[in-house]
């Protein structure tokens, strides 16, 4: 419940924010080394990743519902998981109740239209 209270209100709105925030904050902690060598702080980390994934979670809030209960969830999973679980993905099915009803079509077009 704590984790809850510290990550704050989740919405689609501030899902991209908050998740980068989160990621960052974990490849500083469990990753140091990998951490420094791509990214100067925890900001350039942050603006870094979501210029990165801005397209791709841009694709699935315009296609998808967005579970703000998984949102909130997923983050404080992701938060208190262990390096070891971190560095292993091991939290990632926890995530994957976030978009919801997706319209398939549309995801895969805004999808490839965003990578090539």
């Amino acid at each position: 419940m704590i984790l809850f209270a510290l990550l704050g209100c989740v919405t689609a709105q501030n899902f991209s924010d908050k998740s980068v925030a989160v990621i960052c904050a974990r490849l500083e902690e469990c990753d140091k080394g990998s951490f420094e060598a791509f990214y100067s702080d925890a900001n350039d980390c942050r603006n870094s990743t979501l210029e990165d994934s801005r397209e791709l979670l841009d694709c699935y809030a315009e296609n998808c519902d967005f579970d703000a209960g998984a949102a909130s969830e997923c983050l404080a999973i992701t938060r208190a998981a262990s390096c070891e679980d971190y560095s292993s993905g091991a939290y990632v099915q926890d995530c994957e109740e976030i978009y919801t009803d997706c319209d398939e079509s549309s995801l895969t077009e805004c999808l490839l239209s965003s990578v090539f």
